[in-house]
């Protein structure tokens, strides 16, 4: 993903909503838990970091997303 294809996807939410970001492994059906976000301001690119706690299993309508995007 480029800067500015984020830039026009975050464009269409207003400024101050909260940004939800998760974090998966679709083909072992986990997601993980984000304790926490990180920019790195001080690189010559543009960097986030996420900072990962426990890993959960996909409830039933993440499993049909994966498993429909599998498919595609």
């Amino acid at each position: 993903m480029t800067v500015k294809e984020m830039k026009r996807f975050l464009d269409k939410f207003p400024e101050e909503q909260d940004i939800v970001v998760i974090a998966v492994r679709p083909q072992a059906r986990k997601k993980y838990e984000v304790t926490g976000l990180v920019m790195l301001t001080e690189l010559a690119y543009p960097v986030i970091g996420v900072e990962l706690g426990a890993a959960h299993e996909f409830d039933e309508k993440e499993q049909e997303a994966a498993e429909e995007c599998e498919r595609v």
